[in-house]
């Protein structure tokens, strides 16, 4: 019969030197051998058969078996399914690795995927995008089928309230001073973002920001292709919200053709400057002056003119001083020195005006404080008026020279009669 087990005693076998056990060996306390020189346990298999057997185990399937730092010999849990044959990496790390050999990842052509709490946050793939499988190796966060070397996609359940602040990728750099202890921190984002007005909870436009946290520096829209500096909304291809600097050396084009930025100077005052060659056209891009505008140009205060002078090119809210002004019209007076011309009586001319208030052809002194003066109109009536003044003078002079005449005749007549007497 087996030799009672004591717990706590001493061993009911113990073998000093070297023994041979054939057949099996079965011990439900504690097996030890002491060799003076190696203190160890040699355990021979010839075959198949297990010369070292465990019994009484709970559960089923492989076990670990350990020595600890006492050198005891220790039975642990389950061996796991996916344990390697080689030595597995631990979840505190590990040491002695060989990066020729040693690796994270996975020995056939299958992805390798990371999660947490289950479900998939990141991806390598072994075969490229879908159906492109002769690029391997894109890295999806976010996404299951990454399509470039590095794809990062946000999922957003909507909600109008909710922040959209941690999409995209954020870029940092910290800079400690040893001295003061002092983080010193850039932080820039790489966003892309769907907002704009929204349509039936469907966003209408997508940009991409990038700036700092909250921030953005610089926009680009997928609707219209805008590029934005400074504006988070840009209205234009490129709308810049402050300054724009060209550096000397260098220019810009407008329609393909370089724009010297040294046609523009400074003037004598720092707040002045100049255009020093060519034309400049507003509203036209073949100037035929220095100044050439192809529209309406206000000078003064005027915010616009309505009315009967709407169709204006130039308004002047002031004086406007001048050497010489030519108006241009399309007809002059000389036809009142035409042979078939007859120009109104004086009698009919004095009888409008002693009606009207003002000579004929003339507007009336409300209608010009209400319209103002038509400048060419009112020189051509008044070279008109001249022109007819001068036939009455003409007209005139010849009845004065006719009544000279009779006069004449009558004083040499009258002279007549007082010699006769």
């Amino acid at each position: 019969p087996p030799l009672p087990i004591v717990p706590g005693g001493p061993p009911v076998v113990e073998v000093h030197g070297n023994t041979s056990i054939l057949g099996n060996l079965a011990s439900n306390g504690v097996l030890a051998a002491t060799d003076v020189q190696t203190n160890t346990l040699t355990v021979k298999t010839t075959g198949s058969i297990n010369n070292l057997t465990v019994n009484n185990l709970a559960g089923s399937g492989d076990r670990f078996t350990v020595v600890d730092a006492n050198g005891n010999l220790k039975t642990g849990g389950p061996v796991p399914q996916t344990i390697c044959t080689v030595a597995p990496w631990c979840t505190a790390g590990n040491t002695g690795t060989s990066p020729p050999t040693d690796f994270l990842g996975t020995t056939d052509a299958q992805d390798l995927v990371f999660k947490t709490d289950g479900n998939e946050q990141m991806r390598i793939t072994s075969s490229g995008h879908i159906p492109t499988t002769n690029h391997p190796g894109n890295v999806g966060i976010g996404t299951d089928d990454p399509q470039k070397k590095l794809h990062v996609a946000t999922t957003h359940t909507f909600c109008t309230s909710c922040p959209q602040s941690h999409q995209g990728i954020r870029l940092e750099n910290h800079l400690l001073n040893p001295t003061s202890g002092k983080d010193y921190v850039s932080t820039w984002d790489l966003e892309p973002v769907l907002g704009g007005a929204l349509s039936n909870s469907v966003p209408t436009q997508s940009v991409f920001m990038i700036g700092t946290p909250g921030s953005p520096v610089m926009t680009l829209t997928e609707q219209g292709g805008n590029v934005g500096i400074g504006t988070s909304s840009p209205q234009a291809k490129l709308d810049v919200n402050g300054d724009v600097n060209v550096t000397a050396g260098h220019q810009y084009f407008i329609n393909g053709k370089p724009f010297t930025s040294s046609q523009w100077l400074q003037g004598i005052n720092q707040n002045d400057i100049y255009y020093s060659s060519g034309n400049i056209g507003i509203g036209t891009n073949n100037p035929y002056a220095n100044l050439h505008v192809n529209g309406t140009v206000i000078i003064g205060n005027t915010k616009g003119i309505t009315g009967t002078h709407s169709d204006f090119l130039l308004a002047v809210d002031g004086k406007i001083v001048s050497k010489s002004t030519f108006v241009t019209v399309s007809n002059w007076q000389d036809k009142v020195f035409s042979n078939d011309y007859i120009p109104m009586s004086l009698d009919k001319v004095e009888e409008y005006y002693t009606k009207n208030k003002h000579l004929p052809d003339y507007p009336a002194e409300k209608e010009i404080i209400d319209n103002g003066l038509d400048l060419g109109s009112t020189a051509t009536l008044q070279q008109k008026s001249i022109e007819e003044i001068m036939l009455y003078l003409v007209d005139m002079k010849k009845q004065m020279n006719t009544l000279k005449e009779q006069n004449k005749k009558l004083e040499n007549e009258i002279e007549k009669m007082k010699q006769e007497k």
